[in-house]
């Protein structure tokens, strides 16, 4: 590889790779539980019941440990509010030698619109738990929380979901 007729890598292309990565993209998809997160005088503080839960992530694994994923997700409830949202999410990994569980935790931002409050960027946080059925597939178990200042929106999700390595 070159750069302005000068060598900047020598080596084989495919000494790039991580050799530990199996699979460095993924595709999961989540059905749970959506519940309110009290916030003093927020938009869903009246609510007493939650409702449905559906998220569908996309990640890559620039590391064993490291990913990134891009999550949209939908939140209804009881009272037939809802929620539709989008992040990006930095993704760690405590992988396990030899094991078929890991744990996970995740940070990021993303645009959040409900149905009945105005909208706007926000951040959440995800802690999962993964258990590994085969070479490429995982089932998945989370717990996310999500937080929009500008609408003083607290909201969370537990799921459970499957995970595909490609």
């Amino acid at each position: 590889l070159f750069l302005l007729d000068e060598p900047v890598y020598t080596g084989a292309l495919d000494d790039f790779a991580d050799r530990e990565l199996d699979f460095r993209g993924e595709v999961s998809a989540h059905l749970g539980y959506a519940f309110p997160i009290p916030s003093s005088g927020g938009p869903l503080d009246s609510l007493d019941q939650g409702g449905f839960a559906a998220e569908i992530d996309f990640g890559y694994a620039f590391h064993p440990n490291w990913s990134f994923e891009l999550i949209g997700g939908y939140y209804s409830y009881a009272d037939q509010r809802s929620i539709l949202g989008a992040g990006l999410h930095l993704r760690y990994r405590w992988l396990r030698p030899g094991g078929r569980t890991n744990l996970t935790l995740a940070l990021g931002g993303g645009y959040y619109e409900p149905d009945f409050t105005g909208g706007g960027w926000g951040y959440g946080v995800r802690l999962g738990a993964e258990y590994q059925l085969s070479r490429r597939v995982m089932v998945l178990a989370e717990v996310a929380g999500y937080r929009v200042d500008a609408s003083n929106l607290s909201f969370g999700a537990g799921m459970l979901g499957i995970n595909y390595g490609f």
